[in-house]
């Protein structure tokens, strides 16, 4: 048994026996996954026994805002997420807007992780939404052809495209807005 299997053994066995909320964070120099480990070597029985703890703790690992990765070693050539927060769901349940961060790495080779627990944290604008019920619309082909003529832009043709679909899907927004308002 390695060290780490040994770690997370004696850590569940903490868990089991007492009783209430429990958080833990910190470099656990463990991955859950290849994609969290770039240019380094993948040993998948570290990464079982990792995820094994967890389910059998039954904790749960944020979705992280900000930096994807929290270590870089070797210059930045080496990629890892190793810094993490796990709750319990009776934390979570408390807890419900709790969210991580990745702040951006200063002086040490590890970036710093927050947890919040009583904000609302967005990752970035709400994602567009198509409804093929849209299609059964009347109006729905005026408002793409409208906006897709009235478009004028410039740049490469790869650019102009792009902004092209943005314009398209901000005019689709203010439709949907609009059609949504007037139903209620």
């Amino acid at each position: 048994m390695t060290d780490k299997a040994i770690l997370w053994t004696e850590l569940n066995s903490l868990i089991q026996t007492k009783v209430g909320s429990w958080i833990l964070f910190g470099d656990f120099n463990a991955v859950r996954g290849r994609d969290e480990r770039i240019n380094s070597h993948f040993y998948l029985k570290n990464v079982s026994d990792f995820n094994k703890f967890i389910i059998e703790t039954e904790l749960h690992d944020f979705n992280m805002g900000g930096s994807k990765f929290t270590y870089f070693g070797r210059n930045g050539e080496n990629l890892y997420k190793l810094d993490m927060f796990l709750a319990c769901a009776k934390f979570l349940e408390n807890n419900p807007n709790a969210s991580v961060i990745a702040h951006p790495r200063e002086l040490s080779d590890h970036s710093l992780i927050s947890l919040s627990s009583n904000a609302v944290v967005k990752f970035g604008p709400p994602p567009f939404k198509f409804f093929n019920s849209w299609l059964l619309t009347d109006v729905i082909e005026d408002v793409v052809h409208t906006a897709w003529s009235t478009f004028r832009g410039y740049g490469t043709a790869d650019k102009q495209l792009l902004a092209k679909f943005k314009f398209l899907k901000q005019a689709l927004r203010r439709w949907s807005n609009e059609k949504y308002k007037i139903e209620n």
